[in-house]
C-alpha cells in the first residue's frame, strides 16, 4: 500500500502535463491523509521535534500575514503551502513509515522513473517515433538532458535521494543494478547541483570511514564499481549515450557562466530578507513566484537558501542553521553505525548541496523524500534535563 501511494504521489506532476489540469497537484493531500492511516504506529513526541513543528506552522503563519499585509500573490501563496510546506509533512512521517518499508518503495519509484526517464530520453535510437508523447513531458527540459515526469531538476533530485538510499543500504544485486541506474539517472540529468551532491556523498563516507577506523575494501565495493565500469563502457561503445553531452556541461557550467548565474540570485535573496526579516511568506520569490508570472518582491528562481530565507526570514536562517548543526555533530561525533540515521545524514548532505544553486525543496515529492530523510536522520537525538543527546 505504501509503494502505491508514494508511487502516486511522484508521478503527479506527469498528470499534470497530460491533463493540463493544475489543481491535480493537491491530490498529494488526499494520498498523505490515507497514507498516513494506514500507517498506524503511535507517534513519539520529542523535544527536537517542537523545532520542525515551529518551522511548518510559521511557514504556513506569515504566508497569511504577509497576505494581508504584503503585495502578495495569493494563487503562488497557495502553490508554495502544498508544494513546500506540506511536503515538510514528511518529517513526522518518518516515525509512521518504517526506514526499511520506505527503501523497497524507493527500489518501485526508482525504477519507474528512470525506466521512464530512459524511454523519453532524446539520445535513445527509438526516440524519433515517441517523440510527441515525449514532448509532452520534456517542455521546458534544456537541450539532451534525462528527465521523468517532474523535469530534469525535479528528477535529479529523486536519484540523488535514490541513489544515495542505495549507496547505503543496497546488498543484493538487484539492489546494485537499482544503484547504478539511479547514477545513471544522475549524471545525464545533467544538473550540476545533483553532481556536486552525489559527489559530496561519496567523498565524505570515504573521510567519516577513515575518521572512524571502518575504511576498508570490501568485495560488495569492488562488485559495484566493477558492474558500474562495465555498464558505462557498454552505453559509451553502443553509441547510445554521448560523453561530449556531459564534458560540455561540466565544461560550460562549472567556472564563471556558473556563479555569474547565481550571484544575481543570492544578492536578491539578501535584500529580501533584509527588508521583510520576518519572511515575505512562501511561493513569493522562488520558481513558483515565477512560473505565476509576477511577484512584488526580488525572486530568486535557482538557490534554494535565498528562496527559503525570504520567504520564512528569520526563523527560517535560524532553523536551518540548527539542521546544519545537528548534522555536523552526527558527522563529526557519531560513529553512525545506525543505518537509518547514516542515510539520512548522507541523503540531507547530498540535497543540501544541491540546493545552493538550485530550488529542488520545490519539487513536490523529492522534497517529501528529503524530509523523511531528515526525520531518520535525527531518530536517534534524545532529549534529557533540557539536553540533546545523540544515541
Amino acid at each position: 500500500m505504501n509503494t502505491a501511494l508514494l508511487l502516486t504521489y511522484s508521478l503527479l506532476p506527469g498528470l499534470v502535463k497530460i491533463t493540463g489540469f493544475q489543481p491535480v497537484f493537491v491530490l498529494n493531500i488526499p494520498i498523505l491523509i490515507v497514507l498516513f492511516f494506514v500507517n498506524q504506529k503511535k507517534l513519539q513526541w520529542r523535544t527536537i521535534d517542537n523545532y520542525t513543528l515551529f518551522f511548518l506552522v510559521y511557514g504556513i503563519f506569515i504566508s497569511f500575514i504577509s497576505l494581508i499585509f504584503l503585495p502578495s500573490q495569493p494563487l503562488t501563496l497557495f502553490m508554495g503551502i502544498y508544494m513546500y510546506l506540506i511536503p515538510v509533512t514528511g518529517y513526522f512521517f518518518a516515525y509512521l513509515i518504517d526506514f526499511d518499508e520506505l527503501i523497497k518503495s524507493l527500489k518501485v519509484i526508482a525504477l519507474v522513473h528512470v525506466g521512464f526517464a530512459l524511454l523519453i530520453f532524446p539520445l535513445m535510437p527509438f526516440y524519433g517515433a515517441i517523440s510527441g508523447f515525449a514532448a509532452k513531458f520534456r517542455t521546458g527540459v534544456f537541450g539532451e538532458r534525462m528527465c521523468s515526469v517532474s523535469g530534469s531538476l525535479g528528477f535529479a533530485s529523486l536519484m540523488l535521494i535514490c541513489f544515495t538510499a542505495f549507496f547505503f543500504t543496497g546488498k543484493t544485486v538487484k539492489d546494485i543494478i537499482i544503484l547504478v541506474l539511479s547514477a545513471l539517472g544522475l549524471i545525464f540529468a545533467q544538473q550540476r547541483g545533483a553532481w556536486v551532491g552525489g559527489i559530496a556523498v561519496v567523498l565524505l563516507n570515504f573521510v567519516e570511514k577513515i575518521k572512524t577506523g571502518h575504511f576498508k575494501v570490501k568485495q560488495a565495493t569492488l562488485t559495484r564499481g566493477f558492474i558500474i565500469m562495465v555498464f558505462g563502457i557498454v552505453l559509451l561503445v553502443s553509441g547510445v549515450f554521448k560523453v561530449e553531452t556531459l564534458t560540455e556541461r561540466y565544461t560550460d557550467q562549472f567556472g564563471e557562466q556558473a556563479i555569474d548565474e547565481r550571484q544575481g540570485q543570492w544578492e536578491a535573496g539578501i535584500k529580501n530578507f533584509i527588508n521583510f526579516p520576518l519572511g515575505t511568506g512562501v511561493g513569493q520569490v522562488g520558481q513558483v513566484a515565477r512560473v505565476g508570472g509576477w511577484s512584488a518582491f526580488q525572486v530568486c528562481a535557482d538557490g534554494d537558501y535565498p528562496r527559503i530565507f525570504s520567504e520564512t526570514g528569520i526563523p527560517g536562517l535560524l532553523y536551518y542553521l540548527f539542521l546544519f548543526i545537528i548534522a555536523g555533530l552526527l558527522f563529526l561525533r557519531s560513529k553512525l553505525d545506525n543505518k537509518v540515521v547514516k542515510t539520512g545524514l548522507f541523503v540531507f548532505i547530498g540535497i543540501s548541496a544541491q540546493m545552493i544553486g538550485s530550488n529542488v525543496t520545490e519539487f513536490y515529492f523529492a522534497n517529501f523524500l528529503y524530509w523523511m530523510f531528515i526525520g531518520y536522520m535525527v531518530s536517534n537525538i534524545r532529549t534529557e534535563n533540557s539536553k540533546m543527546y545523540i544515541s
